[in-house]
């Protein structure tokens, strides 16, 4: 009996253990097949995390370069616009630059034109002092030629009057012939003094001629002082000239280097 029941508890225990295991396999194979099946999840997830990664990198990609691409031309056009504005600027200086070189040259022909004139005045105030000179000098020289002539002649004169002094009246007679019927007697005129008439004005004449002559001077000098500063004149004028000509070939240079037609 005893036996019976130690079997009988071999056999439940053996049973019990044989149910156990089976139970224990088939969880073990449960969780195997469950781990195998996580990891296949967790392999899939992976994949898919990994393109997802890929697909976000070449849109993150395509995004940049879409970026870059919409970027180029507001920084083309803005640097077009900060050129146009640059070479606005520089053409506005130019057509400044260019219009102070026209109202340069225009101040420069008219004072070209102004020396000129003056010039033409002097010049011809020059030969007009000259004749006058000429004529003062002559004038001169006349008087002085009429002055030693008059005094010869008065010299000559006074020598003819001292070798024929005139005679002394002779005493009253008694009548004669024709006297007697009322006629003076006949007597020879005695040679009468040589006089010569001399000019008073000769010294008029020559304080007119020296005064002539004095104004001619001053008149000289007064055209001489204008031809001077008419020569300073003709000085700064090519100086202006020379600087003008400097800077107008600066200003074609500039257009040439900016491309622009000179105006």
């Amino acid at each position: 009996m005893a036996w019976l029941v130690f079997f009988l508890m071999t056999a439940l225990t053996a049973s019990l253990g044989a149910l156990l295991l089976d139970q224990s396999a088939s969880t073990t194979t449960n969780m195997l097949q469950s781990s195998e099946s996580l990891k296949e999840q967790l392999r899939q997830q992976d994949e898919k995390l990994h393109t997802a990664q890929t697909k976000l990198h070449e849109i993150s990609q395509q995004l940049t370069q879409m970026e870059e691409a919409a970027s180029k031309p507001a920084a083309i056009s803005e640097q077009i616009q900060t050129q146009l504005k640059e070479d606005r600027e520089k053409q506005a200086q130019l057509q400044k630059e260019a219009a102070r070189l026209i109202k340069w040259k225009e101040k420069n022909n008219a004072e070209k034109l102004r020396i000129q004139t003056e010039q033409s005045q002097i010049d011809a105030a020059k030969r007009q002092l000259e004749i006058d000179e000429k004529l003062v000098d002559l004038d001169i020289l006349t008087a002085i030629v009429e002055s030693r002539v008059q005094k010869k002649i008065q010299a000559s004169a006074q020598s003819v009057n001292a070798a024929n002094p005139k005679p002394a009246p002779e005493p009253a007679g008694p009548l004669k012939g024709a006297d007697q019927f009322g006629e003076a007697p006949y007597v020879p005129a005695a040679a009468a003094p040589v006089t010569v008439q001399v000019a008073h004005n000769d010294s008029k004449a020559g304080s007119e001629v020296l005064a002539r002559k004095n104004a001619l001077t001053e008149e000289k000098k007064k055209w001489l002082a204008k031809q001077q500063q008419l020569n300073s004149d003709k000085k700064k004028l090519a100086q202006s000239q020379a600087l003008y000509e400097k800077q107008q070939l600066a200003y074609v240079q500039a257009v040439k280097s900016s491309q622009l037609t000179t105006p």
